[in-house]
Formats: structure tokens, sequence, C-alpha cells
């Protein structure tokens, strides 16, 4: 009962702050009398005539130098495919980096770093979020699987 009353206290806290916030962005539009709607253009992935999807160029942030690429954004059903087959993983990055282009023997042998910092700007592309969010969440995942482990490991121990 205790849990239940702490998470819907952390809820209402949030949606406290949020409609706080909310509030605040709506004074400021009434302030500047400005509202900006969303378009079409940053609705719909940017295809040529014959309907094929452009290439984005993309900084690739994670890596030191921060290289340049042309990279082409995974679809709604790409992206789909992407969450619920991993074994796809590889063939769509491969297929969606245009500049530089790899054959499938090549990406085989790519860096680590370079595939991580592929991977992380066209998940960043495709999601609309920057490479540095996407960063983050996966390094928390990655070490709350790791505590999760270690607890498991104690209490099975114990």
């Amino acid at each position: 009962m205790q849990l239940l009353i702490t998470t819907l206290g952390k809820q209402m806290n949030f949606f406290l702050d949020f409609f706080y916030f909310e509030e605040q962005g709506r004074e400021l539009n009434v302030q500047e009398d400005k509202m900006d709607y969303v378009t079409k253009e940053k609705c719909l992935i940017t295809r040529d005539g014959e309907g094929k999807i452009l290439p984005v160029e993309i900084v690739l942030e994670s890596l030191p130098e921060k290289p340049m690429a042309q990279m082409i954004p995974l679809t709604k059903g790409e992206f789909q495919q992407l969450i619920t087959d991993a074994d796809l993983e590889e063939e769509l990055l491969r297929t969606h980096i245009v500049n530089p282009s790899f054959t499938e023997d090549e990406f085989a042998h790519i860096k680590p770093s370079m595939y991580g910092a592929f991977k992380m700007a066209l998940l960043a592309l495709t999601t609309d979020t920057s490479q540095k969010e996407i960063q983050d969440s996966s390094t928390k995942a990655l070490l709350d699987s790791i505590e999760s482990k270690k607890k498991f490991t104690k209490t099975k121990v114990d």
C-alpha cells in the first residue's frame, strides 16, 4: 500500500511539474504572440520524385573527430522490425549508411566504435532525438542491467 501511495505521489508531482511548465510555456507564447504549428515537412520523411527516401547528412557525435556521414532514416516498418528482430540490425544498419558505403563483407569487419556510432546516429535520425540522449539511455540501461545481475547473484548465493 505504501509503494502505491509513493508511486501515485511521484506521478502527481510529475503531472504538477508538467502543468506548471506547460502554463509557463503558454504565457510565453501569449506574450510573444507567436504559436508554432507542426508542418508536413517535419512529419514526413523526405523523398525524391520517384518516392525513394533521400539520405540525410548527420554528424557521428560519439566519435572524437565528429565526422559526417550520409544515412537514410528508417521507415516506421523498418524501425518496428529492428525492435522486434535483433537479427536484422546489422543488415538494416549497413543498407542505410549511404556515404561511406560498405559491402556486406566490409561491414562484417567494421570497428565496434564505428558500428556503435553509426547505430546511434541512425536511431537518433529515425526517432528525431539527439545522439546524446540515445547514448545516455543506452548507458543507463546497461548499468541497470549490470546492477540487476549483481543483486540477483547476491540473493542467489545468500
